[in-house]
């Protein structure tokens, strides 16, 4: 019994430190070698400072909570996620189930963003019962997110 055991901690250890090495990793270097990874990631802490400084925020505690980066074309973009700001990929279906929903029972209203979602690419408005995307609130980049959020880390 014993031996299995260790032989499963020695295995645990062997994965943490890998883990470990890859969480190491700088973005710039983690973009460079697999060029496009569209899933936010987790900023390092050591960036903390230089992204409080890009998104202008005030201080790096507020970067370190708020902000994570992603891969283009080799290289590393950061976007600050605050309040509406999706820093995922932007939604630009012209259909809407939650509008269709709210405007149904709310016609001719203004459609919040609680309703309509935060990464949708338009601004909803409901046509009587009908909704209704109107003029786009984002311009997207070549992989679908918002270019307005996220800039390159320094």
């Amino acid at each position: 019994m014993r031996h299995r055991f260790g032989a499963t901690a020695l295995a645990l250890l062997a994965i943490a430190g890998a883990a470990a090495q890859v969480k190491a990793e700088q973005p710039a270097d983690y973009c460079r070698r697999v060029g496009n990874d569209d899933a936010p990631r987790d900023l390092p802490s050591d960036m903390a400072p230089a992204v409080a400084k890009l998104f202008e925020l005030s201080g790096p505690e507020e970067a370190a909570d708020a902000a994570v980066y992603r891969c283009a074309g080799g290289k590393p973009l950061a976007c600050y996620v605050g309040a509406n700001l999706p820093c995922a990929r932007i939604e630009t279906s012209r259909t809407n189930a939650a509008v269709s929903r709210y405007c149904r029972e709310n016609p001719g209203g203004t459609v919040p963003a609680a309703v309509s979602g935060h990464d949708t690419l338009f601004e909803w408005r409901c046509a009587g019962k009908d909704a209704l995307a109107g003029k786009p609130l984002w311009h997207l980049d070549a992989r679908g997110f918002a270019i307005e959020l996220w800039k390159p880390l320094p």
